[in-house]
C-alpha cells in the first residue's frame, strides 16, 4: 500500500497538476463563451436570443461525457481531429458555458430596469449600457455562483479518464491497471479533489468578501 503511493508520488502529482491546469483552462473558455451568450440572452436583438436560448436549452440538457464522446468519436468522421485534452478542455468550455449564461443571465435581471434605461437615455448603447453599467453592477452578485460552477467543473475533468486523459482519476486508474490498490489509489484521489473543493471555496469567499468591501 505505501509502495504505489511512495514510489509514483510524482506521477499522481503530474496527474493533480494536469487536473488544475485543465480546470482553469476550461473554466475560463466557459466564462468568456458563457458570458457572451447571457449577453445576448438579454440583449435587444430577438435572433440573438433565440440562437442563445436554444443553445442553452439543448447543451446543457445533455451529458458532459456525451458531448465529450461526439467529440472523440463523432467528429473525426468529419474531418475534425482534436488531442485528447484539448477535447476534454473543449467539450466542458461548451457545457459549463450554459451555466454561466444563466448565471449572468440571472445577475443582469437583478438590476433595475431604471438603470438600463437612464444608460440609454444618456446615449449609451445597449451594449455599451450591459457592458458599462449594468454587468460591473452584477459582478458582485455571480461570485459566488461562478465559485461553485469553478469547483464543479474541477470535479468535471475526471470525465477525461474514460478517454484516456492523465488527470488525476486518470492516472489512479493507470496506476490501479499495475497495483490493483483501488482503495488506496480512489481514496486518495477523494481526498485530493476535496482538498481542491475547500480550496476554491476558500478562494470564493477571499474574493466575495473583498467584492463587498468594494461595495
Amino acid at each position: 500500500m505505501t509502495n504505489v503511493l511512495t514510489e509514483n508520488a510524482g506521477f499522481l502529482a503530474e496527474g493533480l497538476l494536469t487536473t488544475v491546469a485543465l480546470a482553469v483552462v476550461s473554466f475560463l473558455g466557459a466564462l468568456l463563451l458563457g458570458t457572451a451568450l447571457g449577453i445576448a440572452r438579454v440583449g435587444s436583438i430577438h435572433s440573438l436570443r433565440t440562437l442563445a436560448a436554444l443553445y442553452v436549452g439543448t447543451v446543457r440538457n445533455m451529458p458532459a461525457l456525451l458531448i465529450l464522446i461526439v467529440i472523440v468519436f463523432v467528429l473525426p468522421e468529419f474531418g475534425v481531429v482534436l488531442d485528447l485534452e484539448l477535447s476534454l478542455t473543449t467539450g466542458l468550455v461548451l457545457y459549463f458555458a450554459t451555466y454561466v449564461c444563466e448565471i449572468v443571465r440571472s445577475g443582469v435581471n437583478t438590476v433595475g430596469r431604471g438603470q438600463l434605461e437612464a444608460a440609454l437615455s444618456l446615449g449609451l448603447s445597449y451594449g455599451q449600457a450591459l457592458t458599462r453599467v449594468i454587468v460591473p453592477q452584477t459582478l458582485r452578485a455571480m461570485v459566488q455562483p461562478l465559485g461553485t460552477l469553478f469547483m464543479a467543473t474541477t470535479m468535471a475533468t475526471s470525465i477525461g479518464s474514460v478517454i484516456g486523459v492523465r488527470e488525476l482519476a486518470g492516472s489512479a486508474r493507470i496506476l490501479n491497471g499495475q497495483y490493483a490498490e483501488p482503495a488506496v489509489l480512489f481514496g486518495l484521489v477523494a481526498v485530493l479533489y476535496i482538498a481542491l473543493a475547500l480550496l476554491i471555496a476558500r478562494l470564493t469567499r477571499v474574493v466575495e468578501n473583498r467584492a463587498r468591501v468594494l461595495r
